[in-house]
This record gives structure tokens, C-alpha cells and sequence, in this order.
């Protein structure tokens, strides 16, 4: 009985949606065209926040993305290593170097 009720009041006589789909749509397609403008204006805005990837895939060429390893000990003395400081990488290796002294200092301060 629901059903039926549901499809007088939303269904063309073809089975289709009675407008509602196309205004749906609509919604969709103006809320993807917002957001992929605000990632447009972000990335002008302010390109070192994006990825070596996405900058990459922006620009067209192949941007290298810098990663540098870490090793440091907990204040419990357990030797503590990464092969890299993050998976995103970083712009320059001064970059890299830096955020991996950070995240040493911090292993060393707080054991996480």
C-alpha cells in the first residue's frame, strides 16, 4: 500500500521519477562543480599544501617528493625506526630532514 502511495505521488505513468530525480541531479552536479572549484582556488592559493602527487598530476610533470628516515629512542630505550618521516613526502629535502628531526624529538620526549 506504501508503495503505491509513494509511486502515484513520485512516479511519471513510465516509471520514471516526477521531478525529483532531475532536481537530485541538479544537487549533485552544482555540489561537485563547488568543490572541485574550492580545491581549484586552494591549490593557487596555497600550493605547498598539496601533495607531491597532486601537484604532480596538476602540473604535468613529475614532481619528486622527499621523504627522510627516522630513528630515535623512547625515554624506555627502545629503538624506534621509519623508513620514512611521512607517506606524503615533502617538496624539498630540507623539508623532509626537518619533519623528521621533529618527529624524533617527539619520540624521544613522549615515546609515541
Amino acid at each position: 500500500m506504501t508503495r503505491i502511495l509513494a509511486c502515484a505521488l513520485y512516479c511519471n505513468s513510465d516509471g520514471t521519477l516526477n521531478g525529483l530525480g532531475t532536481f537530485m541531479e541538479w544537487v549533485i552536479g552544482i555540489l561537485l562543480g563547488l568543490a572541485a572549484l574550492i580545491w581549484v582556488i586552494k591549490a593557487i592559493v596555497r600550493p605547498s599544501s598539496m601533495s607531491p602527487g597532486t601537484r604532480s598530476l596538476l602540473s604535468g610533470r613529475n614532481i619528486p617528493a622527499y621523504t627522510a628516515k627516522v630513528d630515535a629512542v623512547t625515554p624506555g630505550g627502545v629503538r624506534v625506526r621509519q623508513a620514512r618521516c611521512c607517506a606524503a613526502g615533502h617538496q624539498l629535502p630540507e623539508q623532509a630532514v626537518a619533519h623528521a628531526a621533529a618527529i624524533q624529538r617527539r619520540i624521544e620526549t613522549t615515546g609515541r
